[in-house]
């Protein structure tokens, strides 16, 4: 993905946006109606090294398994797009919007797409995901960095549900 990040058209090979995974800073507010997941990255102090995380869902995703494979599916896709690198940079916050446009403010480190097929018998969804080459390698690392805490997340949130059953 090139600095077209906010292209909303389908591409040559039929995809067409389904939403965005971009940082933002603490200061920054977002105006974002259809946000999914939020990963928080906040520096506990001054003295300690490292950060702490939080992620927060919508209520959609706890309550629903296939809402929850589906923002695992997501995370795969950012953690296969985005670079592994030892000196990543993470922001304060991160988030997964399923929407046409990212809200303003937002850095965009990739584009989910997705195309539907009608194969007779059943329609098949592809989805896939491409990182937005005008941002900072180091910044897109630090994306790729904190993705994985989202997907620890739903893991718990999927032992809870079988739990509950």
């Amino acid at each position: 993905m090139s600095d077209g990040s906010k292209t909303t058209a389908t591409d040559a090979d039929g995809f067409s946006t389904l939403g965005y995974y971009y940082a933002f800073d603490a200061d920054t507010e977002i105006d974002d109606m259809n946000l999914e997941a939020v990963i928080c990255a906040d520096q506990p102090s001054k003295g300690l090294g490292g950060v702490a995380v939080s992620v927060r869902v919508n209520d959609e995703i706890k309550a629903s398994a296939g809402q929850r494979r589906v923002m695992e599916t997501l995370s795969m896709l950012i953690n296969q797009q985005l670079p592994h690198r030892d000196d990543a940079v993470v922001v304060a916050r991160y988030a997964i919007s399923i929407c046409e446009e990212p809200p303003e403010g937002a850095v965009v480190l990739c584009r989910f797409s997705a195309r539907r097929e009608d194969q007779g018998d059943r329609i098949v969804t592809q989805l896939k995901a491409g990182r937005n080459k005008a941002v900072d390698e180091r910044v897109l690392a630090g994306g790729r960095r904190v993705i994985h805490y989202l997907t620890d997340f739903l893991d718990r949130l999927e032992v809870a549900a079988r739990r509950d059953e």
